[in-house]
């Protein structure tokens, strides 16, 4: 609880000035999670998810024999349960009526900042150990977010991670992308075309690299006089996320999120309580809540590699 004691300068009667750094010219920085994950409301207790497996391959046919019939197929499930986070804050009337600097009248903007720090860690978890069998970050066939043998449901396999992981650079994005061209499969192994539009997501450390890549007319980081054909071929747009943990990883994600795996949902978003007095103490007492989860159903318009 907080009490006079605990922040004394909040109430030791001296003039003075306290230093707000969240209201001193320090802004938060950018929700990245919105943009990655497709979000959607539930009000159930969890969400199953399904895929299908259409048709294999036409057979070929003779001149009057009969036609081969097939079926659609249920491919993979898997269910997303939200998850309960809370906070709250408790405080005297006493360091109510003593804080000279109104710091405790602004603790409902400190719960929301600390809301918004927990989304885009774990949004952010998804990929920090999407190379992992982590549990929270397998996709519905059971294996971890970015693989090199995803399991097809009729048979065969698919990958979306580098199979020699390799750092940011021309080089490394070429084959990432050759790979999605030959890898975008349906569970019944019909090569698709993968997205165009991509987010060229990467750790702080490399911002500038990526930008020159992305914005570069000519080919980045040669002589040459060649177009810079990354940027026709997959309108790449960099995003930076301070929340990604390993400094040469870097991934791709399909802007329009209908057409990837990465979900978000929503049972109940950051709610902010009502403002309650423990009649025993007269203490003032305010809480914040929210259900939610961040997860991966599907692999496919999402790639990457842990880098070298």
């Amino acid at each position: 609880m907080q009490t006079s004691g605990i922040f004394t300068p909040l109430s030791d009667q001296v003039l003075k000035t306290i230093v707000d750094y969240t209201k001193a010219g320090l802004d938060e920085n950018e929700p990245i999670h919105p943009k990655l994950f497709k979000s959607s409301s539930t009000t159930h207790k969890f969400v199953r998810k399904q895929s299908l497996a259409p048709f294999g391959a036409m057979p070929r046919k003779g001149e009057g024999e009969e036609y081969s019939f097939d079926q659609i197929m249920p491919g993979y499930s898997k269910d997303f349960t939200p998850l309960e986070y809370g906070m709250g804050f408790r405080f005297s009337e006493t360091a109510q009526e003593d804080d000279d600097y109104e710091v405790l009248s602004q603790h409902s903007r400190f719960l929301g900042l600390s809301a918004r720090v927990l989304q885009e860690t774990q949004a952010a978890d998804i990929f920090n150990a999407g190379f992992t069998a982590t549990t929270g970050t397998l996709t519905a066939d059971g294996l971890s977010l970015f693989n090199t043998a995803h399991v097809l449901k009729r048979g065969g396999t698919a990958k979306n991670r580098l199979s020699t992981a390799a750092d940011l650079s021309t080089g490394s994005l070429d084959q990432l992308r050759s790979d999605m061209r030959t890898n975008t499969k349906l569970e019944s192994g019909q090569l698709m075309r993968p997205a165009k539009d991509f987010f060229l997501l990467v750790h702080p450390d490399n911002e500038g690299l990526a930008y020159r890549i992305c914005r570069s007319e000519k080919l980045q980081g040669t002589a040459d006089n060649d177009i810079n054909h990354l940027k026709i071929t997959l309108n790449l747009e960099p995003l930076v996320w301070e929340y990604l943990t390993d400094a040469d990883a870097f991934y791709l994600v399909a802007k329009k999120s209908s057409a990837h795996g990465l979900v978000q949902f929503d049972r109940v978003k950051p709610k902010l309580n009502a403002q309650a007095v423990d009649p025993k103490t007269g203490d003032r007492i305010v809480t914040i809540r929210l259900r939610q989860m961040w997860g991966a159903f599907d692999w496919r318009n999402v790639a990457g590699t842990e880098g070298a």
